[in-house]
């Protein structure tokens, strides 16, 4: 039996994302994301015989998604 496995870790403390369409205006914030992840491959014997695991788990800390329209300065919110 040989057998791989990878593990991985993920860390992001901020990102935005920002959109524009048709007088329409997306920003998103999302901060604190944690994501890790497992993968476990075996080969048993002589017939090569393949199994594999996986697992992966994320957190989000905090989102917040604005949508606006109008032209600045009198953005007006649509949905929050």
């Amino acid at each position: 039996s040989i057998p791989l496995i990878v593990y991985g870790i993920l860390k992001v403390e901020k990102f935005i994302i920002s959109a524009e369409l048709s007088g329409l205006r997306l920003e998103a914030t999302t901060t604190k994301v944690h994501a890790s992840g497992t993968y476990k491959k075996k080969v048993k014997g002589f017939q090569h015989r393949v199994s594999s695991d996986s697992s992966y788990t994320a957190h989000i800390g905090h989102s917040m998604i604005n949508l606006r329209e109008g032209i600045p300065p009198e953005l007006q919110t649509v949905v929050t």
